[in-house]
């Protein structure tokens, strides 16, 4: 489940309190998501595909300052300049993996 794999790497998930806030703008996620499936090679969802697949995995939006999807924040060390250079850090180490791939030489014999 490749958007299972994004939040993994990209997002922490917890209640949506006062004084610890769990949302992420709807729009900032979604591009967060299409720039980790492009870093890692996944297959991704268009916009309205991606709003379903987070309603089946039980997030919810609201309107509030903009569309956001509660129950779910970014970790601290993602941005989206980060994730589409390969330089974030993935607890379970997908953006590791393939920054391991790419320093391959293609010229080395196996």
């Amino acid at each position: 489940d490749e958007l299972g794999r994004c939040l993994s790497d990209t997002c922490e998930t917890g209640e949506d309190v006062r004084g610890r806030p769990m949302r992420v703008p709807a729009g900032e996620l979604h591009e967060i998501y299409l720039a980790w499936c492009d870093q890692v090679g996944g297959s991704f969802w268009k916009i309205k595909g991606f709003k379903k697949a987070m309603q089946d995995k039980g997030f919810e939006q609201v309107k509030s300052d903009g569309v956001k999807w509660t129950g779910i924040a970014l970790r601290d060390s993602i941005t989206l300049e980060a994730i589409r250079n390969g330089e974030w850090s993935a607890p379970n180490g997908h953006a590791e993996e393939r920054a391991q791939v790419e320093d391959l030489d293609p010229d080395d014999e196996w």
